[in-house]
């Protein structure tokens, strides 16, 4: 009996703690809007450093969209195919960080495609941003529960 009101008591704390860092991460979510890619674009004035990492992902996703992830063996090329750039090395390679950390969004993207649910997702760039941003919030999010989880853990 005192093992189960123990483990009711844990539950409960981890439900508790959980809300309190959704409703922190909501929060922090809303003062961070006006700074996110959507808000940035619609303003005359916005940082280019900022979305330097989220257009450079965008570049590299709709090149695989457009091209086949496999035919460019997975690189992340900052120009797509052009007449100027015959060949894959004059496309400027970016070597600075793994391909893995581009493959769940060029996966999702091609999900959605063949699901139907965003025909117009290699069209849309504006649809592929808000996706983007949705993709990492919720990586935020779910790095934050587990973060709040051990701090409770060590207490």
């Amino acid at each position: 009996m005192i093992g189960l009101i123990s483990y009711n008591k844990t539950s409960l704390c981890l439900l508790l703690i959980s809300l309190f860092t959704c409703f922190l991460f909501a929060r922090s979510v809303a003062i961070r809007e006006q700074y996110t890619a959507p808000t940035f674009m619609r303003q005359q004035n916005y940082y280019q450093k900022h979305l330097d990492a989220t257009a450079s992902t965008l570049s590299f996703v709709n090149n695989w969209l457009q091209e086949g992830a496999f035919q460019l063996n997975f690189g992340l090329y900052r120009y797509p195919a052009a007449v100027e750039m015959l060949t894959l090395g004059s496309r400027g390679l970016y070597a600075s960080y793994p391909p893995g950390t581009i493959v769940p969004i060029y996966l999702l993207f091609k999900a959605l495609d063949s699901a139907g649910i965003f025909p117009d997702i290699y069209e849309s760039r504006g649809t592929q941003l808000l996706l983007l941003t949705l993709y990492n919030y919720a990586l935020h999010l779910l790095l934050a529960l587990p973060c709040a989880s051990c701090c409770f853990a060590c207490v």
